[in-house]
């Protein structure tokens, strides 16, 4: 006989709740359902903090969302692990009403029937041996509004000469709009930044040691926008030098309801500086940090939920931030094992006939208990249906119906109850499983019952099989077509398209199945999709505007629950339109770049497709150059990069907006610029170049991250670790080369005539009032400079 597999789901989570044991009182197939890790955003000494050598997974940040009455929210969750284990997602507590989360996709939708709401839900990933957690706050508003994307805080970072430096930087967004990374200005010398993934790379070389680059990273959602300055002090490994405090990671700390709990951050000074701490965001109400001792004792409310708390430690000169993360449990309670224990594999299951029972998960510390095994003799022709009860917000229980080889048939929701049926035509012993997808310490109460059934008529495929793969997939099927689909059962569609080409998809459905469809913008449905209609309507919609691509796209329909839905449908696919490249046709990256020439022009006709537009052109010596996309009848939305001769190297950038995108670029040095223009699909736009030459550059001519170097009439990028590294005598503060000034009038927009150490220099202005925290000049306001105690003051 074979032994129990346990499914991904056995995280190592501490989920507690109080519950009794009571005794025994006395079914087509379905089912209800089916380089070291960077630390984000911190300055930290990063630990394992999982058993052995496995990782533990990271899910990719979600954030707090904002829904609307009558619209539905949908949020894909996902995750990555280290060691490239298989990962398993659930959910904890219980799902508002009309919400599902589908196991498989990981995947939260719901559509609000009331403004007012506020839902806490706690998304779960595990890879069988270790788990990550991320509590999400829900708000039902009347009509939604644009809201900007959010930066997760990023501390100084320090990095040596000669070794591969990663920053994953993070933002979320409440509409749940997809994301674009980018940076104003430049990055240092070899240096790349990831779009999509917010991914910055660098390996620092010789030249840099001793050096501090100031970062700018932006993030758009394609109308509002973030930015997030960094710090990258870089060392040579073996000289001095002030560098900024290093925190040792702690491991995710369990909070128990009614109970205090209590940790001390550890941090050092590579200078021996004294260290001040503070929390930067995500602590719970009523917690408190003293020195650097954290306390909270958490409520009943706050059981389930997972907190990702920040702090900060600084040394006068430079900031570190650290992430903790809290799970917070229910009180411990007591629990009795059931009788004929322990029946956790199928060696030793417990006996069982149809009827009800009450029976308990007591899992004990060692993991005792991890699941329930019952067998069952099933007559020959007999369909076999069980049914498992259980309270969502204590733990997660899933049920599997086995025989000595193979899962028949399983249920994996996150809701009570569970259901499955199975046809079985021979007669044998089975054997049904309760599994808990929290597996430590868990004490849940259940109800199972078992029951038979005659067997009910089989699910016939229809005509189109065999098509249950993307790579297996049947060209779209004619409206007349009867299509069905049964449990486990999966149909795959392709379709070619054009870009952006209208694609409209109908299905409608027969008997009250729910069937779900998703659109793939890719053959082998690679990558997440591009849209999806995923309700329990008799009629299921997907409607792009505008195809993101050509080729051929991958088209899923699939019942809910997986494993159980069968039902019957007609496919309607309708493709029209498209985007017709102009004049300057292949010019979608730098090598193929449209040739701007003169000292001024203008391009009209132009539009973007699924390819930005490249320009090139040649500048001479001390050259100022201005670029400008202006809309079509003012429509649509249009982004403006321009790049030096290396065709990666940023120099000005204007983000995704429903603007005209204009950038100038002032005494530049002898040679090739690179522009390049994107957009909507779709957006028409002149384009237009003015090149002017012959005067040098002033203090207040050049952008805000240059500074004029007088010697060469050119604008320099403005970044500094000493006085030496800036032009003309010019000194350094706070890395930044400052020019004289006798009031604001001297300085450019942004900037203001503030008083330092050497005298009225024009500094970055900031928002800080007098009196304000501050940890450089560039966060004050006005005049008004960073003293040594982190205050904005006047000097």
């Amino acid at each position: 006989m074979r032994h129990i597999t346990l499914p991904l789901a056995l995280a190592a989570l501490v989920l507690v709740a109080a519950c009794g044991d009571d005794g025994t009182s006395s079914g087509g197939n379905d089912a209800t359902g089916t380089t070291d890790t960077v630390i984000p955003t911190d300055t930290t000494t990063p630990i394992d903090t999982s058993t052995g050598a496995n990782s533990a997974p990271e899910f990719e940040r979600i954030g707090d969302r904002v829904a609307a009455v009558g619209q539905p929210l949908v949020i894909v969750v996902n995750a990555k692990d280290a060691d490239g284990d298989a990962l398993s997602y659930s959910l904890y507590g219980t799902l508002p009403d009309g919400a599902r989360f589908d196991k498989t996709a990981h995947r939260f939708e719901w559509t609000p029937a009331s403004v007012g709401q506020v839902v806490f839900l706690t998304f779960v990933v595990s890879d069988g041996q270790a788990f990550d957690r991320e509590t999400v706050r829900i708000e039902v508003v009347d009509q939604l509004e644009a809201h900007p994307p959010v930066f997760a805080p990023v501390g100084d970072q320090q990095l040596t000469v000669g070794q591969g430096f990663a920053l994953e930087l993070e933002a979320t967004d409440p509409d749940g709009d997809t994301l674009t990374f980018g940076y104003e200005r430049q990055l240092p010398t070899g240096a790349t930044l990831d779009p999509a993934t917010g991914r910055f790379l660098w390996t620092p070389a010789a030249a840099d040691a001793g050096m501090t680059h100031r970062v700018t990273f932006t993030v758009s959602d394609g109308e509002l926008s973030d930015s997030l300055t960094v710090q990258l002090i870089v060392s040579d490994g073996q000289t001095g030098g002030q560098l900024p405090p290093v925190f040792t990671q702690l491991a995710p700390q369990s909070a128990v309801v009614g109970e205090e709990l209590a940790f001390t951050l550890v941090a050092t000074d590579p200078n021996g500086d004294t260290l001040t701490y503070g929390v930067v965001s995500g602590a719970p109400t009523g917690a408190t940090l003293t020195g650097a001792t954290f306390r909270w004792t958490p409520g009943a409310g706050e059981a389930g939920k997972s907190y990702d708390v920040r702090f900060s430690a600084e040394d006068g000169s430079f900031t570190a931030l650290t992430t903790v993360k809290i799970n917070v449990a229910n009180a411990t309670g007591t629990c009795t094992v059931d009788a004929g224990e322990p029946n956790d594999d199928f060696p030793v299951a417990t006996a069982i006939t149809p009827g009800t029972y009450q029976r308990s998960i007591c899992d004990q510390p060692g993991g005792a208990d991890i699941a329930d095994v019952y067998a069952i003799a099933v007559p020959a022709n007999t369909r076999v249906v069980a049914t498992l009860t259980f309270d969502p917000s204590l733990a997660d229980l899933d049920l599997f119906l086995d025989d000595d080889e193979n899962t028949l048939v399983y249920s994996e929701l996150t809701t009570s109850p569970e259901r499955l049926a199975w046809n079985e035509v021979a007669g044998r012993t089975l054997y049904l499983v309760v599994i808990p997808f929290d597996g430590d310490d868990l004490k849940v109460p259940y109800t199972l019952e078992v029951a038979f059934e005659a067997p009910t008529a089989a699910c016939t495929d229809d005509a189109f099989e065999d098509n249950d793969t993307p790579a297996t997939a049947k060209s779209a099927p004619p409206e007349t077509a009867s299509l069905q689909i049964c449990g486990g059962d999966e149909d795959w569609w392709k379709i070619p398209v054009t870009c952006g080409q209208h694609v409209e998809i109908g299905m409608e459905i027969t008997g009250g199945a729910d069937l779900d469809l998703r659109l793939f913008a890719t053959a082998d449905a690679s990558g997440a999709a591009i849209a999806s209609s995923l309700y329990d309507d008799p009629f299921e919609v997907i409607d792009v505007a505008k195809a993101p691509s050509t080729g051929t796209y991958a088209l899923q329909v699939s019942g809910y629950p997986p494993e159980s839905m069968e039902g019957a449908y007609s496919l309607l696919v309708s493709t029209s339109g498209g985007c017709t490249e102009d004049q300057n046709g292949n010019n979608g990256a730098s090598g193929t770049a449209t040739a701007l020439g003169g000292t001024n022009g203008t391009q009209t006709g132009l539009v973007i497709c699924c390819r930005k537009d490249w320009f090139a052109i040649d500048l001479p010596q001390g050259a100022n150059a201005t670029f400008t996309a202006t809309r079509a009848s003012g429509a649509g939305k249009l982004e403006l990069v321009v790049f030096a001769a290396d065709g990666s190297t940023q120099l000005d950038a204007q983000p995704l907006a429903a603007a005209d995108r204009a950038s100038t670029i002032s005494g530049q040095a002898a040679g090739r610029r690179y522009v390049r223009v994107g957009g909507d699909i779709g957006t028409g736009y002149t384009f237009t170049w003015l090149v002017t030459t012959g005067s040098a550059c002033t203090y207040q001519s050049c952008g805000d991250d240059d500074i004029c170097d007088v010697g060469t009439g050119l604008c320099v990028y403005n970044d500094c670790f000493d006085d030496g590294d800036c032009p003309g005598g010019l000194s350094c503060r706070d890395s930044f080369c400052l020019n004289p000034c006798s009031s604001s009038a001297d300085c450019r927009a942004g900037f203001a005539c503030k008083t330092f150490d050497v005298g009225k220099r024009c500094g970055l202005e900031g928002s800080g009032g007098a009196g304000s925290d501050c940890d450089w000049f560039p966060d004050c306001a006005g005049g008004l400079i960073c003293s040594s105690e982190g205050k904005c003051v006047q000097r």
